[in-house]
């Protein structure tokens, strides 16, 4: 998405977004590749990169990695971890690390998940909730 074409306007609306929520979204989705220490594709360095996007890169980088690919097996919680570390200061925000360590070591609340088919309305997604694809959605016990 290097230049806006003005696609977006007409889903501006959508399911109750606004235009600066979209906007929001847009940003973490186009930056999430980006590299903390600057050598991503748009070369944005540390705080010029979106929070969101920057929490969204570690999310999806230990996602990828414990989860089966098509060319690769999964790889064990712990490698997926070691190879977060690994990168903090580089590829990620060493404080978006640290707290996402803490939450991977924290207990949470046990949690049920239900198919996406069976949710009606809007979902809650819970702290420490785990999503396992698009099929599956967080919800709290009844």
């Amino acid at each position: 998405m290097d230049r806006y074409d003005g696609a977006g306007d007409a889903a501006t609306n959508l399911h109750g977004l606004n235009g600066a929520t979209l906007t929001q979204v847009i940003s973490i989705v186009t930056h999430h590749h980006e590299r903390w220490d600057g050598t991503g594709s748009r070369r944005l360095k540390g705080d010029e990169i979106p929070l969101g996007a920057r929490i969204v890169a570690v999310a999806n980088t230990f996602d990828t990695i414990v989860t089966d690919g098509p060319y690769r097996g999964a790889k064990s919680h712990a490698e997926a971890i070691q190879a977060i570390r690994l990168e903090s200061g580089q590829a990620f925000d060493p404080q978006v690390v640290e707290a996402f360590l803490k939450l991977r070591t924290a207990p949470t609340e046990r949690i049920h998940l239900l198919p996406r088919t069976h949710v009606r309305g809007t979902a809650e997604v819970l702290p420490g909730a785990t999503m396992n694809g698009s099929e599956r959605l967080a919800t709290r016990p009844a």
